[in-house]
């Protein structure tokens, strides 16, 4: 907006002069929650359990395993759920691997 009166322009400009960076506030980092052991053992046990009766597993296991690659293997949700069921190599006495693409 311009104006002919030189007053009214010099009063648009008065007082500190804008700035072109700004400044961010810094913001408070907490740590995320942790789980403790009891915890995740209620989680990994609210999705299936072994019944010694009938010699299986109740409940839906692929939650349990789901849940189980999140915690012990530090992988990210997106990570677990990307994977596929060929990604796995399990043997008998090595410990099961995760091969990348």
């Amino acid at each position: 907006m311009r104006s002919g009166n030189p007053a009214a322009t010099a009063s648009m400009f008065d007082g500190p002069e804008p700035s072109l960076v700004r400044v961010r506030r810094s913001r408070r980092r907490d740590r995320p929650p942790t789980l403790l052991p009891q915890q995740v053992r209620a989680i990994l046990d609210g999705c299936a359990v072994f019944d010694d009766s009938a010699g299986e597993r109740r409940g839906d296991v692929r939650d349990r395993m789901l849940f189980a690659l999140l915690v012990e293997m530090g992988m990210r949700l997106g990570e677990v759920l990307g994977m596929r069921i060929g990604d796995f190599v399990m043997g008998r006495g090595r410990a099961p691997r995760r091969t990348t693409r």
